[in-house]
């Protein structure tokens, strides 16, 4: 796999009468080799949600249902990526409890409509595939299991022994018997974590177009938080990094969609939607609102969502009310983040926790960036980032992540690491049938 380094070049200045003159330099400095600096990785454990382990070709239209764990998806799950890169630096040892084959079931791409005019994306067919027998079992007894990623785990869950208990996630990873997810963590003899979770808080609202549990509020998050970073610290002794929260209402499932119907030339004209709004109100859908992915199947059956009679349910949209209260309480996720590190590094004898800031990162993804030559965005199917269900990461969505956490990591002075990043030309966006 293709190597990144972070180099230093000199660059020779020569004065000139009345002028400076740039002088190519013939020997440029060395690159500096990687290290682990004041890390170890010895004991690498990934601690959060569906993100961290992996997920992908989920079918989130059915909010309740486990599929999208399967072994192409955790291969590249960006805590297994990381700990090959701190494997070049460090003996590292890193264990998922993988499944078998199409693990907890998943959705494949198998064909794509011709889009309209070009005033669509393709529009994709989706095959199913089942879930593989036994795919929840545990792994041999007595095994250490450091990718933590738990799909479905809400942060304010995390110390909720029947919550924990009753995802069958958890349970497949639980191998020393825990109760619920601090205990879990609090078991392992960490070294360095990384910690990417609250994503599955706002799913679990906004999956359901709002009519799903509210997220807790930033008292209550920063709360659990806290109790999560103490259990994986254990009072100091170990180091870890922290990311930041995107705004889901930008992912390509939520993006805002509107229908287009034949004309009299024989093309396409655009129509206004009608939605449901959370107070029941029916009106014509506004440019804050968000039609999740899954109205799709609901707006193909007898123009549904094109007349005030037939309005696209509350269910299946995010509307402007409901998206602002999603992108509030992102923002202030991240703030109580930022300040919880703050006060936990001024507290600890040196500082120990990173942030990596994916919240400004994905951000600069839906205006669109260019990663080594690749052109890299939000959209659907296209954009590199997001798998085919709209939600989820594919291998170079998993491997930007990554870059991005290793970014943080070589830029935060008191590790003294520079850990190399990886190639996203490596890596394959949503692969096209």
């Amino acid at each position: 796999m293709k190597q990144r380094y972070t180099a230093f070049f000199s660059v020779c200045w020569v004065m000139g009468i009345g002028m400076m003159l740039v002088s190519g330099c013939d020997t440029p400095e060395p690159m500096p080799e990687p290290t682990a600096g004041r890390l170890v990785f010895t004991q690498y454990t990934a601690l959060g949600d569906g993100f961290t382990a992996g997920m992908r070709d989920a079918a989130p239209e059915y909010p309740d249902g486990y599929a999208g764990l399967h072994v192409q998806a955790q291969t590249y799950a960006y805590p297994a990526l990381l700990a090959a890169q701190f494997g070049q630096v460090s003996n590292v040892t890193f264990t998922q409890h993988m499944t078998r084959d199409v693990g907890s079931g998943m959705r494949v791409l198998a064909s794509l409509m011709p889009n309209h005019c070009g005033a669509l994306d393709p529009i994709p067919a989706f095959d199913w595939k089942d879930a593989e027998p036994g795919w929840s079992l545990l792994p041999i007894a007595g095994t250490i299991i450091h990718n933590l990623g738990v799909p479905m785990l809400r942060l304010e869950d995390t110390d909720q022994d029947v919550v924990c208990q009753a995802n069958p996630f958890f349970r497949r990873i639980n191998t020393p018997g825990a109760s619920q997810y601090e205990e879990l963590v609090q078991a392992q003899d960490i070294s360095f974590f990384t910690l990417w979770i609250g994503l599955e808080d706002m799913l679990a609202y906004g999956l359901r177009g709002g009519k799903g549990p509210v997220p807790a509020d930033e008292d209550v998050f920063e709360a659990h938080l806290n109790r999560l970073i103490l259990a994986a610290t254990d009072s100091g002794r170990s180091q870890g990094i922290i990311g930041t929260l995107p705004d889901i209402t930008r992912f390509p499932y939520f993006a805002a969609q509107m229908a287009w119907k034949p004309s009299p030339e024989n093309c396409y004209v655009q129509k206004p939607l009608y939605i449901q709004d959370f107070t029941g109100e029916v009106r014509p859908a506004l440019p804050g609102d968000r039609i999740l992915l899954a109205a799709r199947a609901f707006m193909e059956v007898d123009n549904r969502g094109l007349s005030p009679q037939s309005p696209i349910p509350d269910s299946l949209v995010l509307d402007q009310h409901e998206v602002l209260l999603i992108q509030r309480l992102t923002t202030a996720y991240n703030a109580r983040i930022d300040s919880l590190v703050q006060r936990y590094n001024a507290a600890a004898p040196a500082p120990c926790l990173a942030i990596a800031d994916l919240h400004s990162w994905f951000e600069e993804v839906y205006q669109g960036i260019t990663e080594d030559g690749l052109q890299i965005s939000g959209s659907y199917l296209i954009g590199g980032v997001f798998a085919a269900d709209g939600l989820y990461l594919t291998p170079r969505g998993n491997a930007l992540v990554a870059n991005q956490f290793i970014g943080a990591i070589n830029t935060f002075y008191p590790f003294r690491a520079l850990i190399n990043t990886l190639n996203p030309t490596d890596f394959d966006g949503v692969v096209f049938p």
